[in-house]
């Protein structure tokens, strides 16, 4: 497939966003370094420098409980929706219920320097950290292990400071990405199946599409970029002008990139193609994380300035092939109406 930039793949059809429907959630009052939905797609956890994990409910807008986990910088949740784990600058991982908030285990210690990234393999049993000692560890997700139990042990990545971590959706293997430009795909027990060349500047940012077909990154030299993992072959190259690609989030139909300069971009996971002129957090902030729900309504960003952001996206990805009608939220259907009735005029 060609590659595509965001300006000169830009839908036709789909005209400037300059008045998305942006909702705040207040509580942090630092840095906001992760936000992780749960599988109901009604509830976020988030991770921030202010030393504090809040649980929202998406409906409400509220923060339903909050516990502390000091310098937390990474945050994932089990698949079944019932457990929480943390990593931080401690270079430790902690294990949480979340109902209550209780701390189950932890500290895990076996990182030497703060944990960038956590993410829970899809049958919830195991957890993988990649951290800036520059080492990956597979954790058994085991409450019962007060000090953490190893599944891989502390591995060498040989990207010096690990950025990312994701598992497959399929199982077996993770990706992972960091300051030495690449990407590298690898087995459970530690053996490097690919390694993915072609960014220039650091890896920020790894995730996979649903099916585990491809991976997408987001670097710091103003690009992300589609993998194909099995054959270690570049897809597609998207263009953010000007500012290092942060963060990407992976749906069904879309996915997202978010940019250092405060934008954020919308694309056709078939084509490539992008959905939308940019979409912009506050002024002179960035986003460090973002997360797509199911229903591809909405986006949730987290930032460098405090903020978690709630975008109502279904303007932009209402009529993509294989979204159903039903899945558009209520509270944006006279949207709906207005933006059709433009094709429809007598």
């Amino acid at each position: 497939m060609s590659a595509a930039t965001s300006r000169d793949n830009a839908s036709p059809n789909s005209p400037p966003i300059t008045n998305l429907p942006r909702h705040t959630l207040h509580g942090h009052f630092r840095r906001v370094w992760c936000v992780v939905l749960f599988p109901d797609n009604e509830h976020a956890v988030s991770a921030s420098d202010d030393d504090f994990i809040i649980i929202w409910n998406l409906r409400t807008k509220e923060q339903e409980r909050r516990w502390s986990h000091k310098g937390a910088t990474a945050v994932a949740v089990s698949p079944n929706g019932k457990l929480v784990v943390s990593g931080g600058r401690d270079c430790a991982l902690r294990l949480w219920d979340a109902e209550s908030g209780d701390l189950l285990s932890g500290p895990w210690e076996l990182h030497k320097d703060r944990v960038w990234s956590v993410t829970w393999s899809p049958d919830g049993s195991r957890i993988a950290s990649c951290s800036a000692d520059g080492n990956l560890i597979i954790w058994n997700a085991c409450p019962e292990s007060s000090s953490g139990e190893t599944f891989l042990e502390p591995t060498s990545t040989g990207h010096d400071v690990v950025r990312a971590v994701a598992y497959c959706p399929k199982g077996g293997r993770v990706a992972t990405g960091g300051n030495d430009c690449m990407i590298r795909i690898w087995d459970v027990t530690g053996h490097l199946q690919a390694t993915l060349r072609g960014h220039a500047e650091h890896v920020l940012s790894v995730a996979w599409t649903k099916d585990g077909s491809r991976v997408i990154s987001g670097s710091a030299d103003c690009t992300a970029r589609v993998w194909d993992p099995e054959g270690g072959k570049e897809c597609g190259t998207l263009a953010h002008t000007g500012a290092a690609v942060s963060c990407v989030a992976v749906s069904d139909h879309i996915f997202a990139t978010a940019s250092t300069n405060d934008t954020i971009f919308l694309w056709n996971l078939k084509t490539y193609e992008c959905l939308n002129d940019s979409f912009e957090l506050p002024k002179r902030d960035q986003a460090h994380c973002i997360a797509l729900t199911a229903d591809e309504n909405t986006l949730i960003a987290c930032t460098e300035k405090s903020g978690v952001y709630l975008f109502d996206i279904g303007e932009i990805t209402l009529g993509l092939e294989g979204r159903a009608w039903r899945l558009f939220p209520l509270n944006s259907i006279s949207r709906v109406f207005t933006m059709i009735s433009k094709y429809f005029r007598y």
